[in-house]
């Protein structure tokens, strides 16, 4: 699985996204209940524009590790690009919830006011 995971992140900051997404959905076939390839391949659908799967797998990044905190930030984004306010709203509060100090936490907070 770290080997398709790994080849995955060399390609996506490459900006190779098709192929590191094959690398990402490669390593959750090999192990499927394993969050970081998962989302891995929301973030990669994200930067592709595929609003919809990407969502898809963030919600199933939560399923795997309900404490995985990146996974709400990243799923509110998603939700604010497929206009969904009130389910982005409740990602970034989540997310703020389990990382209150991150680096990202202004960046949350910001989000929220303008989910308003």
């Amino acid at each position: 699985m770290w080997t398709h995971n790994d080849r995955g992140m060399s390609l996506f900051k490459e900006k190779k996204y098709p192929e590191a997404l094959e690398e990402f959905l490669a390593a959750t076939r090999l192990d499927p209940a394993h969050p970081l390839p998962a989302n891995n391949v929301g973030y990669t659908y994200y930067r592709l524009e595929e609003y919809a799967d990407a969502a898809q797998w963030f919600e199933r990044t939560i399923a795997l590790d309900p404490r995985r905190g990146v996974a709400y930030l990243n799923l509110g984004d998603t939700y604010t690009k497929l206009g969904r306010k009130a389910d982005a709203k409740k990602a970034f509060e989540k997310y703020l919830e389990i990382q209150p100090t991150s680096k990202c936490a202004p960046y949350a907070r910001e989000m929220l006011k303008t989910l308003e």
